[in-house]
């Protein structure tokens, strides 16, 4: 078990850099981006008032028009509301 996320982020990099290193990963690379946990616990990740513009959110339930395993960014969000519009 890793004491840190820090610690298994490098861990991770360290195994990821291997193979590339020793010629067992050919082809293009590709770059992808990585969702990072906000430190939200399941109560805090439904209210709007926990995110700001830039914030990615990842459904991992299909919610209205919002499909099981997607993510929309937060484009918008209102104190007054407390909603946040995602695109």
């Amino acid at each position: 078990m890793v004491p840190s996320r820090a610690i298994r982020e490098g861990t991770d990099e360290v195994v990821r850099e291997r193979p590339v290193r020793d010629g067992a990963v050919h082809g293009p690379a590709v770059t992808a981006e990585r969702l990072v946990w906000k430190g939200c616990t399941d109560a805090e990740k439904t209210p709007a008032v926990n995110y700001a513009p830039g914030d990615v959110a990842a459904f991992h339930i299909a919610v209205t028009e919002t499909a099981f395993g997607a993510s929309c960014t937060v484009i918008w969000f209102s104190h007054t509301l407390g909603m946040a519009g995602l695109k």
